[in-house]
């Protein structure tokens, strides 16, 4: 499948408009077919996400929430956040995923033609 940037807080390293493609694995499975938020905490575990984690790793990020974003009961894009920090409290992943839910509509309306996944 292929992922499209439709917003970044950081173009130089992550430029809007900028696409990758993903293949089957558990995360791909838990966040884009099973629609679940995925937590990562430390560098361990976005090595298994993140073929660019080192890169992640060099920009002070140790972390990543995604959260999908549906339309009709599918994921149709995603709202990634990454952090400093190596594990997320309870109250920072519930004001992403709110996060998330409000910048929905944003997205749905700003997302690629059918067949790309947006994230952020």
């Amino acid at each position: 499948m292929q992922l499209q940037r439709l917003w970044t807080s950081d173009p130089g390293a992550y430029p809007v408009g900028g696409r990758k493609r993903k293949t089957l694995t558990p995360w791909t499975r838990q966040l884009l077919h099973r629609a679940e938020v995925f937590i990562g905490e430390g560098d361990a575990a976005l090595a298994v996400v993140f073929e660019e984690q080192k890169s992640i790793a060099e920009l002070g990020l140790h972390s990543v929430v995604n959260v999908p974003l549906l339309q009709g009961g599918r994921c149709v894009a995603t709202f990634n956040v990454l952090g400093t920090q190596t594990e997320w409290l309870a109250h920072e992943v519930a004001a992403i995923r709110l996060l998330a839910l409000l910048a929905t509509p944003w997205v749905l309306r700003a997302r690629p033609a059918q067949g790309t996944s947006a994230g952020g």
